[in-house]
């Protein structure tokens, strides 16, 4: 497997652990530690800082956008 690749695909199971990770601990056990960064440093050890960098940023931008996401529907919900 090309390194390229298979920096893309640890990136991106690390980013899917990360969130299986966050949902045990902190939303599942009311733990409220930092878990979301475990597979990111991880990734910092394995394939370096940018790689890291894009997890992280990758995770970020998701939860960013699920929150809007809740937060208008919580603000102005759809009728029908």
């Amino acid at each position: 497997m090309p390194k390229t690749l298979r920096t893309v695909v640890i990136c991106i199971i690390a980013e899917i652990l990360n969130f299986i990770v966050t949902a045990i601990f902190y939303h599942g056990l009311k733990i409220p530690l930092f878990f979301d960064t475990i597979f990111t440093v991880a990734v910092v050890f394995y394939c370096g800082l940018l790689p890291a960098l894009c997890v992280s940023i990758g995770y970020n931008f998701i939860c960013l956008r699920n929150f809007n996401c809740l937060f208008n529907l919580a603000l102005c919900p759809q009728k029908g």
